[in-house]
């Protein structure tokens, strides 16, 4: 699938979140026989700190899927989460700490910020 990620990456780049209910009516924007055959559906997140896009989430789904609000949300805070040690300049190494003696490296905040 990794021709595929490539394809989603500009995609995701140039206009945010994708999301496919349908794969075979992504032709148009997808080279979708690049897709093993029980790939019926795909949601694309951009992975963004605040300067920078660092790549995509992306899943794909083994039947046409409708996607809900809900759905759509929790994904949308875990892309928003996933880039967090990109903003948090030295965290890297600080979170390996962190874990060692349980103090986070950034103070938490309730999701849905950003």
């Amino acid at each position: 699938m990794a021709a595929l990620d490539a394809q989603l990456i500009d995609l995701v780049e140039q206009q945010g979140t994708v999301v496919i209910s349908q794969v075979w009516r992504a032709s148009g924007s997808l080279d979708i026989t690049a897709l093993p055959p029980y790939i019926r559906a795909i949601v694309a997140l951009p992975l963004r700190s605040d300067t920078s896009f660092h790549g995509i989430l992306w899943l794909g789904y083994d039947h046409e899927h409708v996607f809900e609000q809900s759905e759509m949300t929790f994904l949308s805070t875990l892309a928003s989460q996933a880039p967090l040690p990109y903003r948090t300049p030295g965290c890297l190494p600080k979170r390996r700490k962190a874990a060692v003696s349980s103090k986070p490296c950034w103070p938490a905040r309730p999701m849905g910020w950003s």
